[in-house]
């Protein structure tokens, strides 16, 4: 970091000769990951790990690969010094904050030079301090040609809180900022990161691979602590498989219990329960403990009654749903402890008989909703896509379709909850939003019993697939329903180990799969030039790296009848060595290979695994 003039413009002018003197190491993109109005100005340790602009602030962090120029903005500082959350931390005091902003009363533009040819996570912040009556568009264009690379709108009134808005850049981009309501456009921070961690992007040299650790992170099953199985029950169970998170508590008393399920496994819990009072209470200890991953918002409210301000729903209105939720969220993000754990939404909102928007995290302005704009329900849509759907057939493509963000089908997926809700049709995100909005799957699986039940061997294959599918399709957690048979009030076996907890082919597999990736540390990934020309639409890949720099290429088939597709893997060069793995077979090498640059594979219906040298 070093101290300069305290704006924007005085900084990057500087740079503006060298900028047009440089040229760009490869074709311009810019792909949008997401909006972010939860975070609000609290960004130190989420955004700017490579550099930072806060408007009207002296501070600031120049990337080395980054070259730049503001154009046709102003400056102005609305509170030099303020505690109010949507104003920006300032970098050399987090504790303080300052709510300033570049503007134009049109529009002006912020020239991005990213110089060394690799993309980078570019965030802009965009705060209507003094109103909620502001709106604007921003254009990302090459540079170069003026082409249009993406475009965003933040509708009248829905940043009064603040928005970041992310994207992966890569070469000579400008934002063009304009405004479409209120007294002018504005941008109050911009934010550098390095590339993010997108599940199978292509980059220069590439594909970009994933931290194993992310995606072990990314699995979890249900447990039932709250209605009184035993807590050391679970605990072989959480070792021999290796997943790390679990959905569980939320009732007076359930959090010791979790507390010494962590202390001795390590699994973090998602606290669903009935009271907000004793969701905040549990959620409380297991934070003050380490052991918490998030609070949820009530289960299936139209198929489990809730209580709230003095209603039972059903058969009361879903506002009362809506205000549990809506105050669930103020009450964390008020919590002292809980204000960093995500909330998640809740479940089954796609059924709600009035529209009370929880089809959305935050109503935006102009929904047309019986909550107003601006109530915040939660960080993250909650859903229950059940791999199984709702006809129980099982064909080509079960967890990849599940997982689709966009497809309106047999199963409960985003699109059916908060794209276009099922029951009553009610509007929410568009298809163009939906594989931004930020997901988790908190139930999904496929029982082994009764009708339309698979055998153990293909729920086994399946779950693999659906943990696989579900974090390639952008999926930040998924739970598996559930550990064990017959609990909850299971009559279908929907558990990974029996009912006198002996581990089926599920669990089984789930172990090897996180054994051969077992990984706790993580690393800046890096990419690998692979391809899989002859892939059908049934196979699908994912690159993981282990910290160690050893490459994990997972590979899978969704074929429901086991046909076998033969393909190829191409590794862009020779690799002294690569490893085979099967998860369905065991926990070691079905193929070692050394010094080849090809990998042919015969697929069906479950993953293989490449580990690949990194050299």
């Amino acid at each position: 970091m070093r101290k300069a003039a305290a704006i924007f413009a005085m900084i990057w002018i500087m740079l503006a000769a060298s900028l047009m003197a440089s040229s760009a190491a490869s074709a311009s993109s810019a792909r949008f990951i997401k909006t972010d109005s939860t975070t609000m100005g609290s960004w130190s340790g989420i955004y700017g790990s490579d550099g930072y602009f806060v408007s009207q602030d002296a501070n600031y962090k120049i990337p080395a690969y980054a070259q730049g120029s503001l154009n046709g903005g102003s400056n102005w500082t609305w509170a030099g010094s303020t505690s109010s959350l949507p104003a920006l931390q300032k970098p050399e005091n987090p504790g303080s904050r300052i709510a300033a902003c570049w503007f134009a009363w049109s529009s002006f533009t912020i020239d991005v030079n990213l110089t060394d040819g690799n993309p980078h996570q570019v965030a802009l912040y965009a705060l209507d301090w003094d109103s909620a009556a502001r709106g604007e568009t921003i254009n990302v264009l090459d540079a170069t040609t003026g082409a249009l690379l993406d475009s965003r709108s933040l509708p009248a009134g829905s940043f009064h809180n603040g928005e970041y808005l992310v994207w992966d850049v890569q070469g000579h981009v400008q934002f063009r900022i304009s405004v479409t309501a209120g007294a002018n456009a504005v941008i109050s921070g911009m934010f550098f990161d390095g590339a993010p961690a997108i599940h199978g992007a292509a980059v220069q040299g590439g594909i970009q691979a994933v931290p194993i650790t992310a995606f072990l992170s990314s699995l979890g099953i249900v447990t039932h602590i709250d209605q009184g199985y035993p807590e050391s029950s679970y605990e072989p169970m959480f070792k021999y498989t290796g997943i790390r998170n679990t959905r569980d508590g939320g009732n007076p008393g359930d959090a010791g219990p979790l507390v010494t399920l962590h202390r001795n496994t390590g699994v973090l819990v998602d606290v669903c329960g009935a009271a907000i009072s004793s969701v905040i209470g549990d959620a409380q200890t297991l934070a003050n403990a380490g052991a918490l991953l998030s609070i949820e918002g009530p289960n299936e409210p139209n198929n489990f009654p809730i209580f709230y301000g003095g209603q039972t729903y059903p058969p009361g209105s879903w506002t009362y749903v809506a205000y549990y939720q809506r105050d669930l969220y103020a009450q964390v993000k008020a919590n002292p402890v809980l204000k960093n754990y995500p909330v998640f939404n809740t479940t089954e909102g796609g059924a709600e008989t009035q529209n009370v928007g929880l089809q959305f995290l935050t109503i935006p302005a102009g929904a047309g909703t019986a909550m107003p704009a601006g109530t915040q329900y939660a960080d993250y849509a909650n859903l229950h896509n059940y791999v199984e759907g709702v006809w129980g057939v099982f064909q080509d493509n079960q967890a990849w379709n599940a997982a689709d963000p966009t497809l309106r089908s047999m199963w409960d997926g985003l699109a059916v909850e908060y794209g276009v809700t099922w029951a009553n049709n009610y509007p929410g995100y568009t298809n163009a939003q939906l594989p931004s909005v930020p997901r988790v799957t908190t139930e999904t699986g496929w029982g082994t019993v009764g009708p339309k039940s698979l055998t153990e061997l293909q729920q086994g294959k399946l779950l693999l697939n659906v943990y696989l599918a579900q974090f390639k399709r952008g999926w930040s957690y998924t739970f598996i329903y559930q550990m064990r048979d017959t609990e909850g009030g299971d009559t279908s076996g929907l558990g990974i180990f029996h009912s006198d907890s002996t581990p089926k082919p599920a669990a089984t597999y789930i172990h090897n799969l996180t054994a051969i990736l077992a990984d706790t540390n993580t690393m800046a990934p890096g990419s690998l030039n692979y391809s899989i020309p002859n892939e059908t639409v049934t196979v699908h890949d994912l690159l993981l790296q282990r910290s160690d720099g050893t490459f994990y290429l997972v590979v899978w088939d969704e074929r429901a009848s086991g046909v076998m597709d033969n393909v190829t893997v191409n590794l862009g060069g020779s690799h002294a060595s690569v490893n085979v793995y099967d998860p369905t077979n065991g926990t070691s090498a079905v193929q070692m290979l050394s010094n080849v640059s090809s990998v042919p594979l015969t697929l069906s219906d479950h993953p293989l695994i490449l580990a690949i040298s990194k050299t």
